[in-house]
């Protein structure tokens, strides 16, 4: 196991107080974790652990089944997402109301990996919006939309790690997309947009961030660590922290240049954004 999961793994169990931290990147034990560490009741937490947690990943009911050719289990994971994202933090008014899209001027924007809500939410609010909506399928028919925003808003099939078909637009927005990848993959969504973008272009990403431990409330940080490590076993994606979201955008290329974070009070996200200043790396001859 690498040292960045084991510290993930570690702040997780310090939010029940097994382990802390006195300082950063020291890990000491709590009175809880040196009772675990020395008493019989160690011998029955590892034989769950070692041996029945491991072996229940193994029934073939579930490992021989694929989820994603089962359009009624399918359909209850979109439906499920669906109520889960209408809890009030994550109200769309956090995405229209505290970006400052007038700014933007007459501008078209790219929604990538949306069904479109985000897309119709901001053409409500600003006129001098052009939107366009992405996702692996199309998100929903064109009828769908208001017929008064059918001029300005319209929804496209296209895959996030091909090559961005929606050439020098002016903005273009990621939302909840980066916890579900690992960085590799994170740095190639980013890598698939450079040849669209024009100088200036403006890339906001819509994200979670993992707090710096003992910097929240502990039920929000245990609620947000136990949420980094679900990701991770599903998807071996992540939260991440305002520096580590910046880094994949280093990573990808120094071209992008972190311009702001903001964090609205109440929202589950926080809203961070880039400026594309055109790539310093030279293609070969």
């Amino acid at each position: 196991m690498t040292e960045r999961m084991t510290a993930r793994i570690l702040r997780h169990a310090m939010t029940m107080r097994v382990f802390h931290e006195p300082e950063p990147g020291m890990v000491a034990h709590t009175s809880a974790s040196k009772v675990l560490s020395h008493s019989p009741a160690n011998d029955w937490l590892q034989s769950g652990t070692r041996e029945m947690w491991p072996a229940a990943t193994k029934v073939s009911a579930f490992t021989d089944h694929v989820f994603a050719k089962d359009n009624e289990r399918a359909g209850q994971w979109a439906r499920g997402m669906a109520i889960f994202s209408e809890r009030p933090q994550f109200n769309l008014s956090y995405i229209t109301d505290y970006y400052d899209w007038e700014s933007l001027g007459d501008a078209r924007v790219i929604d990538i990996g949306s069904q479109g809500a985000v897309s119709i939410a901001l053409a409500k609010k600003f006129n001098n919006l052009q939107l366009t909506a992405q996702d692996i399928q199309k998100g929903r028919d064109d009828d769908d939309v208001p017929e008064e925003l059918r001029d300005r808003v319209r929804f496209t099939a296209h895959d996030p790690f091909a090559p961005q078909p929606c050439v020098a637009a002016d903005a273009y927005s990621l939302r909840w997309m980066f916890h579900n990848w690992s960085d590799k993959y994170c740095i190639q969504i980013l890598q698939a947009l450079i040849p669209a973008l024009k100088s200036g272009a403006k890339v906001l990403v819509q994200e979670t961030l993992m707090p710096e431990p003992g910097t929240v409330a502990l039920w929000k940080e245990k609620n947000i660590r136990a949420t980094d490590l679900n990701m991770a076993a599903a998807f071996n994606g992540q939260e991440r922290t305002v520096a580590e979201l910046r880094s994949l955008f280093t990573r990808a290329d120094s071209g992008f240049t972190f311009q702001n974070v903001i964090k609205p009070e109440g929202s589950a996200f926080a809203i961070l954004e880039f400026t594309w200043q055109g790539s310093t790396k030279k293609n070969p001859d």
